[in-house]
């Protein structure tokens, strides 16, 4: 094995190239032997790829980057024969070389994801305008993934290839993905700036601020509204931060809106199914941010928070409220602010088990309220 870089052989030693066996660096006279064993052997062919010649380049599909390597193509340089000049970026060596074509449509960026299997090495991809024609991304071992700028609706030539001066030919797996359309509108997920998507906050006269992002894949405007429980339009929110302390008591949602255009329909009071815009498209967020605002006021906060408890428990919700409370009422509503139980008495002083619609897995809003209390949590469910 050589640097690479090239060699020139010392005075009294020679190279040659039989089929597919590079033979090098041997004393004359054991070349000479060697050429007239050679032509004793009865030759048969070697099971050379498809593909093993440009003109008989293997179309490559367009996938998308989600899909690569998994909807690739198994390719292999064993057997193989060098079709072509050195790849320019990597000029010393014998190449095992096999080739692809792929279409490009209205796309500008090409991203091809070479997979080595565990025999190959050395390996190396070349992308060129034509047979023969210009090298436009050139790369070798480690280099697996590579990101290429090209024209539209142009056909180019993939070479991959094997330098076996310092590697060995083997199997591997080649995708071709182009990036995938910009929606025009996208709703996609919001959640707070701490990551959320559920929030409890008390009413107490202090600033609550609320930050709130989306991850929209879309360029198209996007709008965050602020919406009764029952998903009625309360406000457009002028920003991406809500005060929660300015809220009524009760569960709100904020739902957020990629659209084009100008909003239709977003005045206060209108059901959020009949917001839209005067464009081609508006999409909402999957899912609303909840949040569970309380009176504070007036409330013996250490009191209250020790009024009750609610725990998830085997398969079933469990609430506990002190002894000392007096009458209480239990009521819980899931995560979209649907009620699941409104206004049930609960027994003081033991835990009460509570039976529930069969629910999915994230979190209820558990609610009781008794004499001079007020208390809610969000109860994880598992």
């Amino acid at each position: 094995m050589v640097s690479k870089g090239g060699f020139i052989p010392p005075f009294g030693f020679c190279h040659a190239v039989f089929g597919n066996n590079f033979v090098r660096m041997l004393p004359v006279r054991t070349f000479v032997i060697l050429v007239v064993f050679l032509l004793n052997v009865p030759f048969s062919g070697l099971a050379q790829p498809a593909n093993d010649e440009c003109a008989n380049a293997q179309s490559l599909a367009l996938n998308s980057p989600v899909d690569c390597p998994f909807n690739g193509v198994s390719g292999t340089t064993l057997d193989a024969t060098q079709d072509g000049s050195p790849p320019i970026c990597d000029p010393d060596g014998v190449f095992l070389d096999v080739w692809y074509t792929v279409d490009i449509g209205p796309d500008t960026v090409l991203n091809l994801f070479l997979q080595p299997g565990p025999q190959i090495t050395d390996y190396g991809i070349e992308v060129l305008d034509a047979c023969g024609g210009n090298s436009i991304a050139c790369g070798f071992t480690p280099q697996v993934i590579y990101s290429i700028e090209v024209q539209p609706f142009t056909t180019y030539i993939v070479r991959v290839t094997t330098n076996t001066d310092f590697g060995d030919p083997g199997g591997f797996v080649l995708c071709a993905s182009v990036p995938d359309p910009i929606p025009d509108c996208d709703g996609a997920v919001i959640k707070t700036t701490t990551g959320e998507t559920s929030v409890s906050t008390c009413i107490d006269g202090l600033a609550d601020l609320i930050g709130i992002q989306q991850f929209s894949g879309s360029p198209a405007p996007y709008a965050f509204l602020l919406c009764t429980e029952g998903d009625t339009l309360v406000q457009v929110l002028s920003g991406d931060t809500l005060d929660a302390d300015t809220l009524a008591a009760g569960i709100h949602h904020i739902w957020g809106l990629s659209y084009q255009g100008s909003l239709v329909g977003d005045q206060p009071g209108t059901p959020l199914s009949d917001i839209g815009s005067t464009g081609v498209c508006a999409e909402l967020s999957n899912g609303p941010i909840m949040i569970l605002a309380d009176l504070c006021n007036g409330i013996d906060s250490d009191r209250s928070s020790s009024e009750a408890e609610a725990l998830w428990h085997e398969g079933e919700l469990m609430v506990r409220v002190s002894g000392r409370s007096g009458h209480a009422v239990l009521s819980v509503h899931d995560l979209l602010g649907r009620p699941l139980l409104l206004g049930r008495p609960i027994s003081t002083g033991t835990w009460t088990p509570v039976s529930l619609p069969e629910l999915a897995r994230g979190a209820l809003v558990v609610r009781v309220q008794g004499d001079g209390f007020a208390w809610s949590r969000l109860v994880p469910v598992p």
